[in-house]
């Protein structure tokens, strides 16, 4: 028998470089059921110890401000593929698992190409944030194009994929007990001052359906 149930996720996440390019990246987690909430069901749902992940639909809400100049973004939605192995998705490195051009300057971020052989990609997002029309200048009313401090993004992925946990309940399951390609993230790489008070966030709302069997 299986059974409709739906999970959530709520979280935010501080973007800033401690590096004096200005070049970082974060990224977060999407496959990582011990984390997710369920909602619109009974309280009391059995164990089981797989399930079916029909589809998955991600959130996101970009906002940038007081920043001194326009921060690029790349947003990839990436699982990871078998030949990435034991791959440390928090400590990757520019030139092994992406690249950018130059590597050494903010300007950098407006391209970025991450390594074929580690990742599989899904969704690729480029764009653009800034309070300030250029420079340090503040946007006035007349400018005619003032810029723009946050965006939405939403996604809707069908990864049909069975998750099961040969020790308990699937959902105990974090994303290292799961193979590669079943790991998903969003991975955003951008150009930013290297302040932690500048306020450059990600907040996102992420909904996974799936089918528990039992």
């Amino acid at each position: 028998m299986t059974v409709k149930h739906s999970y959530s996720e709520y979280g935010l996440v501080n973007l800033y470089s401690s590096d004096a390019s200005g070049q970082a990246y974060q990224f977060i987690p999407l496959m990582n059921p011990q984390t997710w909430t369920q909602i619109f069901a009974e309280t009391n749902v059995p164990v089981t110890n797989k399930t079916l992940v029909n589809s998955m639909t991600i959130m996101f809400r970009f906002n940038v401000a007081t920043q001194p100049a326009p921060v690029v973004y790349h947003l990839f939605i990436v699982s990871c593929k078998r030949s990435a192995g034991t791959l440390d998705i928090d400590k990757l490195t520019n030139g092994d698992h992406y690249e950018t051009t130059p590597a050494t300057s903010a300007q950098g971020m407006q391209n970025v190409m991450l390594n074929p052989k580690c990742f599989k990609i899904h969704r690729h997002r480029k764009f653009t944030l800034s309070v300030n029309s250029a420079g340090d200048q503040i946007a006035a009313k007349t400018d005619g194009f003032p810029p723009c401090s946050w965006k939405d993004i939403k996604y809707q992925l069908y990864p049909k994929m069975t998750l099961r946990n040969y020790d308990g309940d699937w959902k105990s399951m974090d994303e290292l007990d799961l193979p590669p390609s079943q790991r998903y993230y969003a991975l955003v790489f951008f150009n930013s001052s290297f302040a932690a008070n500048y306020y450059n966030t990600v907040t996102y709302n992420n909904v996974w359906q799936t089918r528990n069997m039992y």
